[in-house]
């Protein structure tokens, strides 16, 4: 797998990636994963175990002599695995060298993003031939959205062997009592549209945020940092589970939202952003509100604790998703 996250994390690039490695190694593929280790433990937080066909490869601290260890076992792992041996990249840049220096072992490129659209203002035309380069040198390529897919497409020829691959969640029981208030789980970064939640939270009587960071934010609550594998229990206390997403090209389009997924296993009722990319995620079965309009996220909210909740979602879970990804792989010639 081309790419190295922090373990543990709470950063959704971690998670997602740790996650459907293991997922992956449950299906019986034989998966190296490199990272950067950041605790004792890097799976516990997670609600994973160690398992024979995943292999963890710890890299030094320094991100610059992390990267070097890294390319130079790329290549070892690329001799000893020529003609059975497949790169699921996360990273373009890791992809690309791959493709350079060992083009013996067919690329699989995962896409959560369009980087030559999203940063099309600040340099986006070396975005552009980088992922060209890339995806026109790849066997297959996975996105995690349709927005995504169709963005690379408007962009660049694709291979034939893609397809869309949304995200996923650990399981969950089903919730047992009402719960009460109105919660978010993860960062609040600018695309997420914080601000919107916390003037809607100021009418609702404060929205608890459980995430990586300390909140401060009047009408927003900072519930703590919670572990993966807890997460799902510690939103199950609450009656309302909101996701927001701004206006954009990521909020309306290139998303697929971890936390849809970590919702969607709590049983909770959502109130969403009424965004393509979302209704992508999760159909139908969300309240939705306009995106940067307070009252309207007040009025979801309300019409959600007055009995008006639409169905949670299915859960999706990780082994669901290994399952799609399987597919992919096994197309490969």
């Amino acid at each position: 797998m081309l790419y190295i996250p922090e373990l543990p994390s709470l950063r959704a690039q971690s998670i997602q990636v740790v996650s459907s490695a293991h997922a992956l190694a449950r299906r019986g593929r034989r998966v190296r994963l490199w990272y950067r280790a950041t605790g004792a433990d890097p799976l516990a937080p997670y609600g994973l175990a160690s398992h024979p066909r995943l292999e963890l490869c710890a890299l030094p601290p320094s991100k610059t002599l992390a990267s070097v260890c890294f390319r130079a076992d790329i290549l070892r792992w690329a001799r000893v695995h020529r003609g059975r041996g497949v790169f699921l990249a996360r990273s373009k840049r890791y992809a690309r060298y791959a493709l350079k220096r060992a083009p013996q072992i067919p690329l699989v490129m995962e896409a959560h993003e369009v980087d030559s659209i999203q940063r099309a203002r600040t340099d986006g035309a070396s975005l552009a031939v980088l992922e060209s380069e890339v995806l026109g040198g790849a066997a297959a390529l996975i996105a995690n959205c349709e927005g995504v897919m169709e963005g690379l497409s408007w962009m660049h020829r694709l291979p034939e062997n893609r397809r869309v691959v949304h995200n996923a969640w650990l399981p969950g029981a089903p919730p047992t009592g009402p719960g009460s208030g109105v919660a978010l789980a993860g960062s609040l970064l600018e695309g997420k549209d914080p601000s919107t939640v916390a003037r809607a939270g100021r009418e609702l009587g404060g929205v608890t945020v459980y995430g990586p960071s300390e909140v401060r934010w009047e009408g927003l609550v900072w519930g703590g940092s919670v572990a993966p594998r807890d997460l799902v229990a510690v939103l199950q206390q609450h009656a309302v589970l909101v996701l927001p997403l701004g206006r954009g090209w990521f909020g309306e389009r290139f998303t697929s939202p971890l936390k849809a997924f970590s919702y969607a296993a709590t049983g909770r009722p959502i109130v969403g952003a009424d965004t393509p990319a979302l209704r992508a995620a999760l159909g139908s079965a969300f309240e939705p509100y306009q995106p940067g309009d307070p009252g309207s996220l007040v009025a979801a909210v309300r019409r959600v604790l007055g009995g008006e909740a639409r169905p949670a979602p299915p859960q999706r879970t990780w082994d669901q998703r290994a399952a799609e990804v399987d597919e992919v792989l096994d197309a490969i010639r």
